[in-house]
């Protein structure tokens, strides 16, 4: 019979085990990519958070000028693309098996989208919705899939045996 005190407290061997310390986790094979990624991931998703409500207010959407709190509403837009990318990056991620492969592809159809708000997403509040859901929904479904399944996988995957004690409750 197992004794379940044993698997909370942990025995003797997994004591002397130490938790990876933050150098040795950037040797972890696709660490320091990801967390490049994520910054500049992270970057734009704050820009946008912050100086979205101020562009739609200034510029206006098909020559007409909204108040602020219509456009803070506005750019909550992009946010709900947030959601919607975050399901299909994580659907797409799991049919393929490729994750980095999915934040890969949508990451570089963001620039086009990007672009295309730049030009486009101030002509008419139909292009406006359009383009924030596109941009929301190309930027952050990377960010949702690396900060989860992504994160996972770089402990599991670089080297099981070493390193899967960095789950294990000390």
């Amino acid at each position: 019979r197992r004794d379940d005190k044993s698997t909370l407290v942990g025995n003797d061997q997994e004591k002397k085990k130490k938790a990876v310390n933050f150098f040795r986790a950037l040797l972890i094979p696709g660490v320091i990519e990801y967390s490049l990624c994520l910054f500049f991931v992270k970057l734009v998703t704050y820009t946008f958070l912050f100086w979205l409500p101020y562009y739609i207010t200034s510029n206006g959407i098909g020559g007409r000028s909204y108040p602020k709190y219509q456009t803070n509403w506005l750019s909550t837009l992009y946010d709900v693309g947030d959601i919607i990318g975050g399901i299909l990056c994580g659907l797409v991620s799991d049919l393929l098996k490729a994750r980095a492969l999915t934040c890969a592809v949508m990451l570089y159809l963001a620039i086009p989208s990007l672009y295309l708000y730049y030009e486009f997403g101030d002509e008419s509040l139909q292009s406006t919705i359009l383009l924030l859901l596109l941009c929301g929904t190309l930027i952050n479904g990377p960010y949702a899939i690396i900060t989860t399944a992504v994160s996972a996988d770089l402990i599991t995957n670089g080297e099981p045996k070493r390193q899967s004690h960095c789950y294990r409750h000390h």
